[in-house]
């Protein structure tokens, strides 16, 4: 009988460790998804908005506000970029051509700020989900600056 009561203490420890693993290994798998997919979006917007900076003739900044793009096309034709806040948890990253609706790009925007300088333009987009951040970086040439 004690023989029997050890192997069920010993048996239910192993299972109590293995389930803990389980769980650990189970939450840190979430965290590093959660942390990809903001990675996954920043890569994301940051390759919709720098195709057409490298293409475009001409690029202005918001005067009142950093968060806002416009980009003049060879063909004529303007692409903007901007940040639209309904609520904090809802800023998202959107893009309008001119004669059509916004379209969303990406959500989870914290911070997004243009700066341009010449036929360069420089990115800073910052994503926040949960507790999780994402900064981006990045300096894009025009190639038909001035054209």
């Amino acid at each position: 009988m004690v023989e029997l009561l050890i192997v069920v203490i010993i048996t239910m420890i192993v299972l109590l460790s293995i389930g803990s693993g389980l769980v650990a290994g189970h939450n840190y798998w979430n965290e590093a998804w959660k942390e990809v997919n903001l990675q996954r979006d920043a890569s994301y917007a940051m390759n919709i908005i720098t195709r057409p900076i490298k293409e475009a003739t001409n690029a202005t900044v918001g005067e009142d506000d950093d968060s806002v793009l416009t980009i003049d096309r060879q063909d004529g034709g303007r692409i903007t970029f901007s940040m639209a806040s309904e609520t904090p948890e809802t800023n998202r990253l959107q893009r309008q051509i001119a004669g059509f609706n916004p379209q969303k790009i990406i959500g989870n925007v914290e911070d997004l700020v243009f700066n341009v300088d010449g036929n360069r333009v420089r990115i800073y987009i910052q994503l926040k989900q949960d507790d999780l951040e994402l900064s981006l970086a990045s300096t894009i040439m025009m190639r038909n600056y001035g054209l």
